[in-house]
This record gives C-alpha cells, sequence and structure tokens, in this order.
C-alpha cells in the first residue's frame, strides 16, 4: 500500500481522486497545491508520490512543478515520485515537464490515475532519499553524477550518466530505444533510435568488461539492467 497526497486547488478533484485511489487499495489524502499545509502535513508523513492538479491554478504549468519539488527537496523527499495532471492544450510543443515523473490529462478515469500510481510502485522512493545505487562494484553517486567501478572514476558525459542511471533504476526492466530517447534526450530530440546504440557502447567501453556486462542487449528491442540479485543494494 502507497501512501498517497493529492494536491489540488479544487476540492471536487483532491476528493474524487482520493476515492479511486483507496479504492485501489492505496492511503490516500488531500491538500491545496497552495500554501504551506501540504508540506506541514508530508514532514509528519512522507508520501510515497505525489499526484499534482497542474491544469488549474494561475500559475504556469513549470512554476508549479518546480515549486513542489522545490519543497519535496527541501523536506529531503528527492525521491518522491510526481504525476501531474495536465489539460490536452498544455502538451502542445512540449518536451520536457520539469518536476513530474509522469502526466495524464486531467478529465481521464479516475482509474486510470490509479494505475499509473500501481505501474510507478517500483520506481517510489517513500519519501526517502537516496544518494547512491551500488550493483556488485558499480557506484552510481546520484547526488555528485559521479560513478566508480572497483574504486576506479569513470568520467561519463552527462548524457552517459543519465543513460546508465535510467537503466540501473529499473533492474531487469526491458527499455526499448523510444523510450530510452524520451527519457534522456526528451521529447523534442529529433534523431534517430541509432544515438542510443552508440551512448550504450560507449558507456560499456567506459565502465569496462566487467560492469558493462551489466547492461544487457535485449535483441529487437533495446537494452535492460541486469545486477547480481543476491549483491544488489540500493540507497546506501
Amino acid at each position: 500500500m502507497q501512501r498517497i497526497l493529492v494536491l489540488s486547488d479544487l476540492e471536487s478533484t483532491r476528493e474524487r481522486l482520493i476515492k479511486a485511489l483507496i479504492r485501489a487499495g492505496h492511503s490516500a489524502r488531500g491538500e491545496r497545491v497552495s500554501g504551506i499545509q501540504w508540506v506541514e502535513s508530508a514532514a509528519g508523513a512522507p508520501p510515497s508520490a505525489l499526484v499534482v492538479d497542474a491544469a488549474y491554478g494561475n500559475e504556469q504549468i513549470e512554476m508549479r512543478l518546480r515549486r513542489v519539488r522545490h519543497e519535496l527537496s527541501y523536506l529531503g523527499f528527492n525521491r518522491t515520485w510526481v504525476l501531474a495532471l495536465l489539460r490536452p492544450e498544455d502538451l502542445t510543443g512540449r518536451g520536457r515537464l520539469p518536476g513530474a515523473d509522469d502526466f495524464a490529462l486531467a478529465g481521464c478515469p479516475d482509474e486510470e490515475i490509479a494505475l499509473r500510481v500501481a505501474l510507478a510502485e517500483g520506481r517510489m522512493g517513500g519519501g526517502a532519499a537516496q544518494s547512491n545505487m551500488r550493483f556488485s562494484e558499480l557506484v552510481i553517486d546520484l547526488e555528485s553524477y559521479s560513478v566508480n567501478v572497483s574504486g576506479r572514476e569513470v568520467a561519463l558525459t552527462l548524457r552517459e550518466f543519465e543513460l546508465l542511471k535510467t537503466l540501473a533504476s529499473s533492474p531487469g526492466k526491458v527499455f526499448n530505444r523510444e523510450t530510452l530517447l524520451v527519457q534522456v534526450w526528451g521529447y523534442d530530440y529529433f534523431g534517430g533510435q541509432r544515438t542510443v546504440d552508440v551512448h550504450v557502447r560507449r558507456l560499456r567501453d567506459k565502465l569496462g568488461p566487467a560492469a558493462a556486462k551489466l547492461i544487457q542487449t535485449v535483441r529487437g528491442v533495446g537494452y535492460k539492467f541486469s545486477p547480481p540479485p543476491t549483491r544488489y543494494h540500493e540507497g546506501l
């Protein structure tokens, strides 16, 4: 059961989504986006995820989401998953959505919101900050954007680091090339999927033979990160 906090300035939206999330087996409550009430309540019971109504209000979407993310960072909840509610017209010309991990269209079935929360359960940090990911001899430092293999620092470009982090964040999950392009390069990137293959090859070369084996090719689909299951530790 996940702890979900619904942030909306519309009481009707809060009540409707809370009921849907509770029916889906989650613990859910709601607060207004405006003010500090939600910050105070979140500090007492860290949420696993936030559903933020960015479709209603006078603020620009980016400003509202950045403000929410800033408050989460202030509380130390850097891994809290954020789902943004948007209007269809808000998608036009958008390359990225800073501050959000996923989005849904306002007015979509409440069950869709609950399903998106359920599908993201493995990526939720439960309010706990995560600074490192360790996979055997590979250590990924999320705060300093550095990577070490057997004590050796590996010099990666920002794009290579983001690619490695994306793969390592969901061990065993197969990412197709299109998904990696969106998550690492952004919606507004117009290069071909061959870019992913080139960066994976460079990343493997820099990591070295042992660590490179952690990034596996799934023929005809894409790539997955496969660490030794008995030696995988997270959040060290």
